[in-house]
């Protein structure tokens, strides 16, 4: 509040990056084989069934309605066509590029991202 930083948070910015860091050099190991989508599909699955049960109790705790037609569409249409597509490219990169071309494109997704939905 007075402009210093949080050491929990900064704990956290540095539990992030190690994580990503992790996640990095596992998927370019994971992704070398052969069927990189079904190693994809296959985080998907997992995350899906992982993060199942925190979604259930959030959508209970907060007392929130089941989404419309409408909106289950518009949710494939973001899972399907902007994150799948997203994660194949960045599975294509993490086989063919080295760990610092990677970094570089990690750094400019968010940049990238704002300035093609602005």
């Amino acid at each position: 509040a007075q402009g210093a930083s949080s050491l929990r948070g900064d704990g956290l910015l540095a539990l992030t990056a190690a994580a990503g860091a992790v996640y990095a050099v596992l998927g370019r190991r994971a992704f070398a084989g052969g069927n990189a989508l079904g190693v994809l599909a296959g985080s998907a699955v997992w995350a899906t069934v992982l993060l199942a049960p925190s979604a259930a109790i959030e959508l209970a705790g907060t007392g929130m309605a089941w989404p419309s037609a409408e909106t289950v569409v518009l949710l494939l249409y973001l899972g399907l066509c902007c994150s799948a597509l997203a994660f194949a490219l960045w599975a294509y990169a993490l086989r063919r590029l080295t760990a610092t071309q990677n970094a570089v494109v990690g750094a400019v997704e968010l940049p990238i991202g704002l300035a093609a939905a602005a």
